[in-house]
């Protein structure tokens, strides 16, 4: 992971290093960082460096109202004095952490599908929840849908979706959408 260290503390550049991060020095440029540190006697850079790039940016302080002012002015996180390197790790960590999948991206052509208005309505709440579970409650109350209906609804739209996707029943609550990745 590459660092752009924006402080003259030699200590705290070969901490990071032997932590196994890469660690340049200097003013810019920022692209191909994974994290910016700021020291204190260039906090005021934070405003401009966050103009430029959306790099996160984590802030060495020294007071309360630097804090307030970092954040303010751009900055993702701070790191209150003493400086400590494994208190800067754990910050850079949280900050650089990859984020979370989120739910996959599922596109059916609906109406190339043989389908009523009601299961069409019912395809589209679950293409707008995947991967979620919706309860038995949550479903009937789509338009045109009743308790008695929605089993063969849901068997009507099994039949019909992609190979790709499977509704799956979860006893007693409802049912889910699952994509194959």
């Amino acid at each position: 992971m590459r660092v752009l260290l924006l402080e003259d503390d030699e200590t705290l550049a070969d901490a990071l290093r032997a932590y196994g991060y890469e660690v340049d020095h200097g003013s810019g440029p920022e692209d191909g960082h994974d994290v910016i540190i700021v020291g204190p006697m260039s906090l005021p850079a934070c405003r401009t460096l966050r103009s430029r790039t959306a790099t996160p940016l984590i802030a060495l302080v020294r007071t309360e109202r630097d804090r307030v002012t970092v954040l303010e002015m751009g900055a993702d996180d701070y790191v209150d004095e003493p400086h400590e390197a494994s208190r800067i790790i754990d910050r850079i960590r949280a900050t650089v952490r990859p984020p979370l999948p989120g739910p996959p991206d599922v596109r059916v052509d609906v109406d190339e599908l043989n389908l009523s208005e009601p299961q069409r309505t019912l395809l589209a709440h679950f293409l707008a929840h995947p991967d979620r579970v919706l309860t038995r409650t949550q479903l009937t109350c789509l338009p045109g849908l009743t308790d008695s209906l929605l089993d063969a609804y849901v068997t009507a739209l099994r039949a019909e979706l992609p190979g790709t996707i499977t509704l799956e029943q979860v006893r007693g609550i409802g049912f889910r959408l699952l994509v194959s990745r």
